[in-house]
């Protein structure tokens, strides 16, 4: 694949990932399939995290791709921090969080000088990462973001934000639509992130702003998703908010080395093949996935849009980092929620097994030579080649 990109105009990207897991490891993704694509491709990482990284990228290097790993110093003690600490999963406290988003914020100066130095044809910067836009933009270089999310999830966001459809409402458990969507979505006051129900000074607020001006700015986003998945939103995304998008995933099946995908992780303290030991010895399709992000847009997609799975009765957003006044959910209806999935009765089950099965299919194809997500991928780097020219 890599003869696709001819030398003579061999493209350079900066793949700078947020110092979390959750997008560390997509990125990581993202950059060997770059790579793999013919891209000299360079990730910006942090001292400690770059040890973590180093022993996937030595074997992608060896395999001959051209990939590599720039450094920059995190300064941890200069905002308070404890000395070591690179990375979300380190914070203790929810009181930490500031002092790592102002540290993150100190990291623009040391980019921009490898931005000068290395001049790379394109930036792929997490969305946490804001001024990366600015900052590529000061030497006229394009930056695509990594939300982290699925298209669905922003597009949600942003109705809520620009209609305000909970404006009237005052109970919190009452229901509203939110409008203009290609689906009938509900939800109630409670599970609209309180950034988007009012504007503070919260760190939350601001930093969900800048994200938002950063991506209006920005030559585009970059979605670990595929069409088939959210067609309905892609264009709606497009054609609705007018913001560019190419969906490339899912990144994950990119890679099927097992020993390569678990070093990109934190470290688990059980062994690899017990766990796929003691999988094996269950019953075929006896496996439940649990979600606790997003992060209600991700419930209302999987239950009102794909209706493929069910919800445990989780009523109140909260912010990821808050650790009290935490609502809890109790056993009776996890247990409802898990013994409705695994019922083998009822026409509803069926259908959504089925569903399961179809999208699980269609993820496939979609990163195959001629899936969506490979053409996808394959018109934006033609794109940015004749943007070098």
């Amino acid at each position: 694949m890599a003869s696709e990109i001819s030398h003579q105009h061999q493209l350079h990207v900066f793949i700078f990932p947020v110092t979390a897991q959750g997008h560390m490891i997509p990125m990581i993704n993202i950059a060997k399939l770059f790579a793999a694509r013919g891209v000299k491709t360079t990730i910006i990482s942090t001292p400690l995290n770059a040890i973590t990284l180093s022993k996937t990228i030595d074997q992608d290097r060896l395999s001959g791709l051209d990939i590599n790993i720039q450094t920059i110093p995190f300064p941890a003690v200069e905002v308070g921090l404890p000395a070591g600490t690179e990375s979300v999963t380190q914070l203790t406290s929810p009181d930490m969080m500031p002092k790592f988003f102002l540290a993150v914020g100190m990291l623009q100066q040391p980019f921009e000088k490898l931005l000068e130095e290395y001049r790379p044809d394109f930036v792929v910067a997490d969305m946490f990462l804001a001024w990366t836009t600015e900052a590529a933009a000061k030497f006229g270089i394009p930056r695509l973001i990594f939300h982290g999310t699925n298209i669905f999830s922003q597009c949600v966001a942003e109705s809520l934000r620009i209609n305000k459809p909970f404006e009237s409402i005052i109970d919190d458990k009452e229901t509203f639509l939110v409008p203009g969507l290609p689906n009938k979505i509900e939800m109630t006051l409670s599970q609209v992130p309180e950034h988007i129900q009012k504007e503070t000074d919260s760190l939350f607020c601001v930093v969900a702003e800048k994200i938002r001006v950063s991506e209006q700015k920005s030559y585009g986003v970059l979605v670990n998703s595929f069409y088939e998945l959210e067609s309905a939103y892609a264009d709606y995304y497009k054609n609705a908010m007018g913001i560019r998008a190419w969906q490339i995933g899912p990144v994950s099946l990119r890679n099927s080395d097992t020993l390569d995908k678990a070093e990109r992780g934190k470290k688990s303290p059980i062994e690899e093949h017990n766990v796929l030991k003691w999988l094996d010895s269950k019953k075929p399709n006896s496996v439940i996935y649990v979600s606790f992000g997003k992060q209600f847009y991700n419930e209302k997609f999987v239950t009102q849009v794909l209706k493929i799975g069910s919800t445990v009765g989780a009523e109140e957003w909260k912010e990821w980092v808050e650790t009290t006044k935490v609502s809890v959910i109790k056993k009776e209806k996890i247990s409802k929620a898990v013994t409705q999935l695994m019922s083998d009765d009822g026409e509803e089950n069926k259908e959504m097994r089925k569903r399961v099965i179809e999208l699980s299919e269609k993820a496939k194809r979609a990163v195959k030579e001629d899936g969506s997500s490979n053409v996808q991928l394959t018109a934006l780097i033609e794109e940015l080649k004749m943007s070098k020219k």
